[in-house]
């Protein structure tokens, strides 16, 4: 069965202090038949009709940056992980034991996907390599949704990954593909929950300051909290490595042109996050 949401609680305008779309992250598609209305709620700009920016998507997170997110500025979020754990003595495969240290303290949740990365006992053997979701956290214990084929008991390794909160986006990590990146919908406090946009037409995005040309159709990349032309291909389809050993791509197109002196740098533009 589809696990796609078609009915959401809120707006995409609509900012919380409490989390009102379960689960966090989930993606929401704006269809392209809005009526010309200009009380369409699901319109980015309610004077103009839905219908012209086509297909439209969408990722319901939280602000983690410690500041305001804004409405137009560029941000990323990605599958973080935490400090691997060693665990201790365990015969239960529905449970994940530490004999020190705190998995609360740590950060784990409710909901985190657990990755066995290591088994100490003998090569490749079992549970290494399983996964299970985490139905509860206790500071020396976790508790699985669904039990490993083995216990994961002394010594053996585990990690945790989990969909990330936003940021502020950045040149060195915003063009990783192992990153999402889109625009908020509005402005998000710190620690508050809303949409934001990561594929489809946009057509205010913030853009790289006056002095730099945009050419129409251009390839766009992620910089400081806005789009800018200066990234990951020297020539079309080749990747540049800013890192080594780090791909960056495009993550969006310019849908127009904009000349050097154009100082109000906010240009419409086609997301390609996911």
């Amino acid at each position: 069965m589809s696990q796609l949401k078609t009915i959401f609680a809120t707006r995409l305008n609509d900012v919380s202090a409490t989390q009102q779309e379960v689960p966090l992250g989930c993606l929401r598609i704006e269809p392209d038949d809005k009526e010309p209305i200009t009380g369409d709620p699901q319109n980015i700009f309610a004077a103009i009709p839905g219908f012209l920016y086509r297909e439209r998507q969408f990722r319901y997170m939280k602000n983690g940056s410690g500041g305001t997110l804004s409405k137009d500025a560029l941000v990323q979020f990605d599958f973080s992980t935490l400090a691997d754990v060693t665990a201790t003595t365990n015969t239960n495969p529905l449970l994940v034991l530490r004999a020190s240290g705190s998995f609360i303290t740590d950060g784990w949740k409710a909901g985190d996907m657990l990755m066995v990365i290591d088994d100490a006992g003998a090569a490749g053997a079992a549970p290494e390599g399983e996964i299970a979701t985490v139905s509860n956290v206790a500071a020396l214990t976790l508790t699985l949704a669904v039990a490993l084929t083995a216990a994961v008991t002394l010594n053996d390794t585990v990690r945790c990954i989990r969909q990330g909160e936003l940021r502020a986006s950045t040149a060195t990590l915003g063009n990783q593909r192992r990153y999402g990146v889109g625009i908020p919908m509005a402005d998000i406090p710190t620690l508050q929950y809303g949409w934001i946009q990561i594929a489809g037409i946009y057509p205010t995005a913030n853009c790289v300051a006056a002095g730099t040309a945009v050419l129409e159709g251009a390839s766009l990349y992620a910089g400081t909290a806005l789009l800018t032309t200066v990234g990951g291909v020297l020539t079309e389809g080749t990747p540049n490595v800013f890192t080594a050993g780090t791909t960056y791509e495009p993550v969006a197109t310019a849908l127009q042109s904009a000349s050097s002196d154009t100082v109000r740098r906010k240009i419409a533009v086609i997301l390609k996050g996911e």
